[in-house]
């Protein structure tokens, strides 16, 4: 039996599935981030940017995650809709301990800890990520 030649056909560039999802997502967050983020169309388009990407069942890179108000859906921009301290309520006060708090106009409060590792980035943030 010989081997048949066959054309070796071009490999096509990988696609990301569900990208009008994603495209509708980012869409949702600019138009957010250009408009007042006080105002109630801001509020709207994060609350349907959320709701969309539950319904689809999609992640949100957790840099976008950090910037909205889980409670009131709002941009939070430091100095006007949102404050931020570092905070050390351990008995030692080393830098190990320190902790970021982001406080919303309505209240809510995240914490993020910062102390452990200085140069610690997100997944998404490494270069091997971004160029793969």
């Amino acid at each position: 039996m010989k081997k048949q030649n066959s054309a070796k056909t071009p490999k096509l560039p990988k696609t990301v599935p569900k990208n009008d999802h994603y495209q509708r997502l980012g869409f949702l967050y600019q138009a957010a981030a250009q408009l007042d983020p006080n105002g109630a169309l801001s509020r709207m388009y994060l609350r349907n940017m959320d709701v969309v990407a539950k319904k689809t069942v999609l992640k949100l890179d957790p840099s976008v995650k950090r910037t909205v108000c889980k409670k009131c859906h709002r941009l939070q921009l430091p100095g006007r809709t949102a404050s931020i301290r570092i905070e050390n309520t351990s008995n030692a006060q080393s830098a190990e301990n320190d902790v970021l708090a982001v406080s919303c106009v309505c209240g809510t409060l995240k914490r993020y800890p910062i102390g452990r590792n200085r140069d610690y980035m997100l997944f998404s943030e490494k270069n091997e990520v971004k160029d793969a």
